[in-house]
Parts: structure tokens; C-alpha cells; sequence
């Protein structure tokens, strides 16, 4: 993960997370796609100061440095409108909330959020399983994406 040391801890952070992993080639392309749209990103004609990172080849993350220009409403629906091009052409969801990323066994898995009490009940995952937290608001709380369970607020809804 990118550490985006020269954006202030109150940058804002929108995390998409992608139905499958990118292929290779998904990759190189997404490199392309996004550094053309956070080089030219801007908010009421102001250059944004963004950039992006490509998490697990299964997230986007796009960052807004706020202390330089604030993302607007319009430039969010950029964003936006971008991830759900990326998601046409390459046949997969972004938006999908209801599906619930963490790692087993080293694997990368995706469950419904359905079965979330049904996965820790039948003991396939417990309070150290690693989740991923697509709901991080900014920069400082990032490096908290990938957290145990026991400190995701997915916990809440278990007990």
C-alpha cells in the first residue's frame, strides 16, 4: 500500500472494492486510467491534489488532499462515473456493499454479508480473521484498512 507522504492525515480516502481480482493487464491499464484522471481531476476548474493506489489487486483507492483544494459534489460524481467505465469495461462491480472482504488461510475471499454471522457461528472465521474496511473516510485512518475482526466494526453486527 501507498503511503501518500506528501498528503496531509485529512485527505480524504474513497476505497472501491473490485468483485474479482484484476488481471494483469487490468492492471496496466487501471495504471493508466487512473493516473490520467487524478492528473487532471479538478473541482470547480481547482487542480485537485489526488492519487491512487491499486490495493490487492482487488481495491482502488482514490485520495483527495484536501488542504489544497476541496473535492466537490461534481468532482466526486467524476470519480465516480469513472470507477463504474472501469467496471463496464472490465465486467465487474465496484459498488457491491454487501459483500464483505478478508483473508483465509493467506486466500483472499469474498462472502456475502449475509453470512457473516453464519461464517464466525460455524467457526471459519473468528475475532483475528483479517477484514478489510472499505469505509475509511481519510488518510490517517488508512493504515487501519486491513484490520482482525475483533477491531472491525463488522464485529458489532456479529454479537
Amino acid at each position: 500500500m501507498k503511503t501518500f507522504e506528501s498528503f496531509s492525515p485529512e485527505s480524504k480516502v474513497w476505497i472501491y472494492q473490485a468483485s474479482r481480482e484484476f488481471t494483469v493487464e487490468e492492471h496496466t491499464i487501471l495504471m493508466g486510467k487512473l493516473s490520467h484522471f487524478c492528473r487532471d481531476w479538478t473541482a470547480h476548474n481547482k487542480e485537485l491534489k489526488a492519487d491512487f493506489d491499486l490495493v490487492y489487486d482487488r481495491f482502488i483507492t482514490l485520495v483527495v488532499d484536501e488542504s489544497h483544494n476541496t473535492a466537490t459534489g461534481c468532482s466526486i460524481d467524476k470519480s465516480v462515473q469513472l470507477l463504474k467505465e472501469i467496471g463496464t469495461l472490465f465486467e465487474m462491480d465496484f459498488f457491491d456493499k454487501m459483500q464483505i472482504a478478508y483473508m483465509l488461510d493467506y486466500e483472499f475471499k469474498i462472502s456475502p454479508y449475509a453470512q457473516l454471522k453464519k461464517l464466525y457461528k460455524d467457526g471459519i472465521i473468528d475475532e483475528s480473521t483479517l477484514f478489510f474496511d472499505t469505509n475509511i473516510q481519510n488518510l490517517a485512518e488508512y493504515d487501519d484498512f486491513v484490520k482482525p475482526l475483533q477491531s472491525h466494526w463488522l464485529m458489532q453486527k456479529i454479537k
